[in-house]
């Protein structure tokens, strides 16, 4: 059964939801934000469900919070604002929806639905190949191997090999690979985590294709 986190400060509306849900999935709620640490060390969820006006951590914190612990979870933030400003603003942020607090249940429903049957936001399907580096990477279940031996990645290398295959000639400077890998904006203190991840890749790889191009960064020779 898939599971769906509540978070919301809101306990009353909370359990109106999950009563509405609990026949089709597994729902659990947090009334604070920095339970989510808690609950993730145990458990996986298809779906968040995330209140926008929080007291301590409002929900576009939250969202925050989410893409730098590199979880790609499908996100459905709830407002009880009738301010269409908040939704433009939302639509900067990597959501599957937005839903007002005054919606009709069935259509709350019907969002969880979509949502969960897209699934996650970054689950691609296919394969990657690099002939000269015998490199195949399955994207779908996230496994690289070279030369047919499995290499066990974490998140942020994985995500940075596929860029740097998918983009094979490119050079890119350190500031972009930050931008478009970790969806970051430029922070001079963040570009030495981009130069420390690439070693990472060359030593556990043990490969020669990532170059440095000095004075401006990377690039994956074809």
């Amino acid at each position: 059964m898939k599971r769906i986190l509540i978070v919301d400060d809101d306990n009353s509306y909370c359990k109106t939801i999950k009563a509405v849900l609990e026949d089709n999935y597994e729902v659990e709620i947090i009334n604070n934000p920095l339970d989510y640490f808690i609950v993730i060390k145990n458990q996986k969820f298809d779906l968040y469900l995330i209140d926008l006006k929080m007291p301590e951590i409002n929900g576009k914190q939250f969202i925050k919070i989410i893409e730098k612990n590199n979880d790609d979870t499908p996100i459905i933030v709830l407002t009880g604002c009738e301010d269409d400003s908040e939704e433009k603003d939302l639509l900067e942020y990597n959501i599957s929806d937005y839903i007002r607090k005054t919606a009709n249940l069935e259509v709350l429903v019907a969002r969880i639905n979509n949502a969960i049957k897209k699934g996650h936001k970054n689950k691609n399907i296919g394969f990657l190949y690099d002939e000269k580096e015998k490199i195949e990477i399955d994207l779908d279940n996230r496994l690289v191997k070279r030369n047919d031996k499995i290499i066990r990645l974490p998140f942020i290398e994985f995500e940075l090999l596929c860029f740097l295959i998918k983009n094979k000639g490119t050079t890119f400077t350190r500031e972009e690979i930050l931008n478009r890998v970790w969806h970051e904006e430029y922070n001079y203190k963040e570009l030495r985590t981009v130069d420390v991840h690439i070693q990472r890749l060359r030593n556990r790889l043990k490969i020669r294709s990532i170059v440095t191009i000095y004075g401006v960064g990377y690039r994956y020779n074809e």
